[in-house]
């Protein structure tokens, strides 16, 4: 969807591999978009040293 509104995109093949090209493909003032689950989101925090207790999450109890 991203490439469909001229969007600079790059696929990877997973979430270290796609903030190592984020990393190195940014320029100053780039914004850098993760999205997807809450483990998605969890995995690359974690690949930032943030906290990656949303790994955790789900919406099903």
């Amino acid at each position: 969807m991203a490439d469909k509104h001229g969007l600079n995109t790059i696929a990877a093949e997973d979430t270290g591999d796609a903030l190592r090209a984020a990393k190195k493909n940014y320029k100053e003032g780039d914004l850098i978009v993760v999205t997807g689950s809450f483990y998605a989101v969890g995995e690359a925090k974690g690949h930032i040293g943030q906290d990656s207790s949303l790994i955790g999450l789900t919406e099903f109890r």
